[in-house]
């Protein structure tokens, strides 16, 4: 019944698109609740008023936005954990580099790095995969190197 009350609902725009004229017009959405409400009543041998339908709708939105926002909010811890990975990433290369001793090379303090390791292990593109074009000429920089690795990374 949530997939056909979902199906009428789409057909009416008036009812969810506010940038639509007949938006404000409540004669015609009144008339478009009505169209949803009695085939559902019909098949479904219910009674539903068309308030109540309404209600039903306006759960089902407010639950899907509720998952979005979820799904927004992991997204974001993702990039943080992926950003910080990088900045310890950084840090050890660069404590390598210039530090003579292994016991001075930087020790990761990021509490989860372990965990998100595989991130490192994210493979470059072979010939002819990626739209990435380049002169080779440009990749003699060891920075060019190091810009690229960066972007292969975080795409």
């Amino acid at each position: 019944m949530i997939r056909a009350l979902i199906q009428l609902y789409e057909t009416h725009p008036c009812l969810y698109i506010s940038t639509r004229n007949d938006y404000d017009n409540k004669a015609i959405r009144e008339k478009a609740w009505e169209k949803i409400t009695a085939p559902l009543n019909a098949k479904y041998m219910t009674s539903f008023s068309t308030k109540g339908i309404q209600k039903k709708i306006h759960g089902l939105r407010t639950q899907y936005l509720a998952e979005i926002r979820q799904i927004k909010g992991i997204q974001k811890k993702i990039h943080g954990l992926r950003t910080q990975y990088l900045a310890e990433i950084r840090q050890i290369k660069k404590s390598k580099v210039t530090e003579a001793s292994s016991s001075t090379v930087h020790k990761p303090k990021l509490w989860c790095y372990e965990h998100v390791a595989f991130l490192g292990k994210v493979e470059t593109a072979s010939e002819g995969e990626s739209n990435l074009v380049l002169n080779s000429q440009t990749l003699l920089d060891s920075e060019n190197v190091k810009i690229l690795n960066l972007y292969l990374f975080n795409f």
